[in-house]
C-alpha cells in the first residue's frame, strides 16, 4: 500500500499495482510537464531548501525574503495553528492553518516559505503532507542551564529532575492541560503538559522523573529570550525514576527540624508540617508557626487562608536568607483549635527569631506611607528596625513621631551575611510584619511630638529672622528718606542762593559796572581837554583810568561768578575744561582733567564749590607756580568726594604758610561750608598739591 495526496492535499491509500503503473507513467508525464513549463516561462525554478539548519542560520532580512522550503521531519509539538518540526538535527517553528496542523509524533513533509518570526526564523506552511508515524532521538541535557541558550530553541531534549508544584491550565489555553515546575539542582524549569490530565500530573509531584520535551523559549517585545518553556507532548514522554510517597504517607515533622544536621543523606522530596497561620501576604504567601518556631510558606494552591487557621502544609524545603523556607506547597485546613501567643523578646532576641511571632518595644523615629504599605522606622537599644503594616489592614492613624510603641508581628530577616562574616551569623537588623493596627500599641506619647517641636522651633527662628530683616529694611528706608529730604532742602537752598547771586550780579552790572564805565569815559575826555603843559596832571589821570579799568574787570568777573553760567550749560568735566581754557589762555600750561565715579551723587552745590576751588587753584598756579602741567582729578567714592589739583611748578617757599593769601583761604572756606576740609602740601621745586575732601552723607 502507498499514500498519495488527493486534490485536497490529504493522503489517500492505493493498491500496489496502481503504484507500479503510476511509477512507470509519472516520470514521462513529469518530463513533459517540466519541458512545457520551461518553454512557457523561459526559466527553471530554484530548488527549495530541504534542511532546517539552513533556515535557522538566516538573518531576519534573509528569512523575510520568503525562500521556498520543502522539509521532511517529525512533529515534536503541536498547537492549534502551529507545530514544531524536527528533521533529526534541528527543529523549527511552523505556522499553518488549523486543518493542516498534524498531531505529535507524525512524520510529515512541509512545503512553504521562510518567514522572520518574532524570535527566530520560522516556516510559513503552504502544504503539509502526512507520511506516517515518526520519531526523533532526544538530546540528553546534563546541565539544564544549557536550555537557556537560543541555540536550543525548538530542540527535542531529555531532562531529569524533581517534579514540584502543579496547576491546572487556563480555559483560554485549551491545548495545555497542566503546568508544573521541574527542579534540577538550583534551576527551576517551567513545564506545560498537553495530552496529559491534571490529575495524572498531580500523582507525579515529589517524584524524580526523566522527561522528553520540546524546548521552546519565552521572549519579550524586543525578541530577547528570558526563559525556557518546556512542552511535554504526552504521557508517554514521562518516565518516573523515583516515585514520590503518597501524600498520606509523608511523615509529619517539626518546623525546628528542617535543614538540621543529619549523618544520613536527606531526601529532596516533600516535607509535611502542621501549624498556625500567623501572617498572610497576598494569595500564595503566609507564615506558619509551631510552638516557638515559624517558617515562611509559598503555596501554589489558591486556598484562602486567614490568620489563626491551623493548616497542614506539604511542600519542598529551600534555604532562606536566615532560616529554612517551604515552597511549591499545598495546604489543607485542619479543624482543630490553635492559637499562638506572641513571645516578648528584646531586640537582640528578635534578631534570632526569624519567622516567629514576637512582641518588642521601640521609639518611633519616622513614618513613610507607600502605595501598599505603611513603613515605620523604630529604634530600640542599639538596634534600628522597620515595622511594615499593609495599608488595607490599617484602620486608624499612625502614632506621632517620638512615641514609645509596643509592636507585635512576625520577624523577617532581610539582609544576607557579607563575605567573610564569622559563624554563627547574627543579623544586624530585621523587619517586623504587622498584621493589623491592633499589633501597634502606644505606651507613651511625647508631650509635644518631635515633628511639631521641630516645626515650632523652625517657625520661631524664621519669624525672628524676618523681624530682624524687616527692622533693618525699615531703618534703611527711614535713613534714605531723611537723606532725600536733606538733599531736597539743600537743593532748594542752593537754588535760592543762585537766584540771589543772579540778582546781585544784575545789580552790580546795572550800577557799579556802568558807573566804572562812565568814570573811565569821563577821564578819557578830561585827558584830551587838559593843556599840554599839565604833565603832572596827565600822570594822575592815567593812574585813575588804570584803576577804573581794573575795577571794571573785577566787577565783570564777580558778575560772571555770581551768575554761575559754568554749571548751567554743561557737565562737570566740560565746565572744568571751559574754566581752565579761560584761566590758562595765553599760557603754555597743559591741562589734564579726570573724573572717577558719579559726580551727581555730590549734589549741585558741591559741584559748584568744587569747580570754584579748582578755578581758584588754577589761578594761583598761573600767577605763582611757573608750572608746565596741571592735573585736576575728581573722585567720588562710597561715602566721600575728593578733588585733587596738582602742578609741577616751583612750589611754596619754606617761609610761606599753607593757608596764606585770600585765594587759599577762600578755598578752605568753600570746603568747610560743605563740612569738608582742604589740605595743601608743597615742597620747593616739587610742585603743589591741593586736596579737598567732602563727605557725601553730609552734603
Amino acid at each position: 500500500m502507498v499514500y498519495i495526496k488527493n486534490a485536497q492535499g490529504d493522503a489517500v491509500c492505493h493498491p500496489l499495482w496502481l503504484s507500479v503503473a503510476l511509477n512507470r507513467l509519472i516520470p514521462g508525464l513529469s518530463c513533459l510537464s517540466l519541458c512545457f513549463v520551461s518553454f512557457a516561462q523561459g526559466a527553471v525554478l530554484d530548488a527549495p531548501i530541504t534542511e532546517i539548519a539552513v533556515i535557522k542560520s538566516m538573518s531576519k532580512d534573509q528569512a523575510a525574503a520568503a525562500a521556498s522550503v520543502r522539509i521532511r521531519g517529525a512533529v515534536i509539538e503541536s498547537e492549534s495553528y502551529s507545530f514544531v518540526l524536527h528533521d533529526g538535527r534541528q527543529g523549527i517553528y511552523v505556522l499553518g492553518e488549523r486543518r493542516s496542523v498534524p498531531s505529535f509524533g507524525r512524520e510529515v513533509v512541509v512545503e512553504g516559505t521562510t518567514a522572520p518570526g518574532e524570535f527566530a526564523p520560522v516556516i510559513q506552511a503552504r502544504q503539509v503532507t502526512i507520511l506516517g508515524a515518526g520519531d526523533v532521538s532526544p538530546r540528553v541535557i546534563k546541565d539544564v542551564e544549557d536550555l537557556e541558550a537560543g541555540a536550543m530553541d525548538c530542540q527535542w531534549v531529555e531532562v531529569e529532575g524533581l517534579l514540584r508544584s502543579v496547576q491546572p491550565s487556563s480555559p483560554a489555553v485549551p491545548f495545555f492541560s497542566a503546568y508544573a515546575i521541574l527542579t534540577a539542582g538550583t534551576s527551576r524549569l517551567n513545564l506545560s503538559f498537553s495530552n496529559t490530565s491534571f490529575a495524572e500530573v498531580q500523582q507525579w509531584v515529589g517524584s524524580r522523573v526523566r522527561i522528553r520535551v520540546a524546548c521552546l523559549h519565552y521572549f519579550n517585545a524586543h525578541g530577547q529570550l528570558y526563559g525556557a518553556h518546556l512542552i511535554v507532548p504526552g504521557t508517554g514522554e514521562v518516565r518516573v525514576i523515583e516515585p514520590a510517597l503518597p501524600r498520606e504517607a509523608v511523615p509529619l515533622v517539626r518546623i525546628e527540624s528542617l535543614l538540621r544536621y543529619s549523618p544520613q543523606v536527606q531526601p529532596q522530596g516533600r516535607v509535611h508540617i502542621q501549624g498556625v497561620v500567623t501572617y498572610r501576604r497576598g494569595e500564595n504567601e503566609c507564615y506558619v508557626q509551631q510552638d516557638q518556631s515559624g517558617v515562611f510558606v509559598q503555596h501554589s494552591d489558591q486556598r484562602k487562608l486567614s490568620v489563626g487557621d491551623v493548616v497542614n502544609v506539604m511542600g519542598f524545603v529551600r534555604r532562606g536568607v536566615y532560616s529554612p523556607e517551604i515552597e511549591d506547597a499545598v495546604t489543607e485546613l485542619v479543624n482543630v483549635p490553635g492559637t499562638v501567643r506572641a513571645r516578648p523578646v528584646s531586640l537582640e532576641g528578635a534578631k534570632e527569631a526569624d519567622s516567629e511571632l514576637v512582641e518588642v518595644q521601640g521609639l518611633l523615629l519616622d513614618h513613610v506611607r507607600g502605595a501598599e504599605t505603611e513603613v515605620l522606622t523604630v529604634k530600640g537599644k542599639g538596634t534600628l528596625f522597620t515595622a511594615v503594616l499593609l495599608r488595607h489592614s490599617a484602620s486608624s492613624e499612625i502614632p506621632t513621631i517620638g512615641s514609645l510603641l509596643q509592636l507585635t508581628g512576625v520577624v523577617r530577616i532581610i539582609s544576607a551575611p557579607a563575605a567573610g562574616t564569622p559563624f554563627p551569623w547574627k543579623p544586624d537588623t530585621f523587619a517586623l510584619l504587622l498584621r493589623t493596627d491592633d499589633d501597634l500599641r502606644v505606651l507613651h506619647r511625647p508631650a509635644i511630638s518631635l515633628t511639631v517641636w521641630l516645626f515650632g522651633v523652625a517657625t520661631v527662628l524664621t519669624s525672628v529672622a524676618l523681624l530682624f530683616a524687616g527692622s533693618l529694611w525699615w531703618r534703611s528706608k527711614l535713613k534714605l528718606r531723611e537723606q532725600k529730604r536733606g538733599r531736597i532742602a539743600r537743593e532748594a537752598e542752593f537754588a535760592a542762593m543762585i537766584k540771589e547771586r543772579t540778582r546781585l550780579a544784575r545789580e552790580i552790572h546795572d550800577s557799579l559796572a556802568q558807573g566804572f564805565t562812565a568814570v573811565s569815559i569821563q577821564l578819557e575826555i578830561a585827558k584830551y581837554k587838559m593843556p599840554a603843559e599839565a604833565t603832572a596832571a596827565y600822570e594822575h589821570i592815567e593812574a585813575a583810568r588804570a584803576l577804573v579799568r581794573e575795577s571794571l574787570v573785577e566787577a565783570r568777573r564777580a558778575i560772571q561768578g555770581l551768575r554761575n553760567v559754568t554749571l548751567s550749560n554743561a557737565d562737570f568735566i566740560a565746565a572744568l575744561t571751559r574754566s581752565s581754557a579761560k584761566i590758562l589762555k595765553d599760557t603754555a600750561i597743559a591741562f589734564y582733567p579726570e573724573l572717577e565715579g558719579d559726580i551727581s551723587r555730590l549734589g549741585a552745590e558741591a559741584e559748584n564749590e568744587l569747580l570754584r576751588i579748582a578755578s581758584e587753584a588754577m589761578t594761583n598756579i598761573v600767577k605763582h607756580a611757573q608750572a608746565k602741567n596741571i592735573h585736576v582729578t575728581c573722585r567720588v567714592r562710597d561715602n566721600y568726594g575728593e578733588l585733587r589739583v596738582s602742578d609741577d611748578g616751583v612750589g611754596l617757599t619754606s617761609g610761606t604758610p599753607a593757608g596764606a593769601g585770600f585765594g587759599l583761604r577762600g578755598m578752605q572756606e568753600r570746603a568747610q561750608r560743605l563740612n569738608g576740609h582742604l589740605v595743601v602740601t608743597s615742597e620747593p621745586g616739587l610742585g603743589t598739591h591741593i586736596v579737598a575732601r567732602i563727605p557725601i552723607e553730609n552734603i
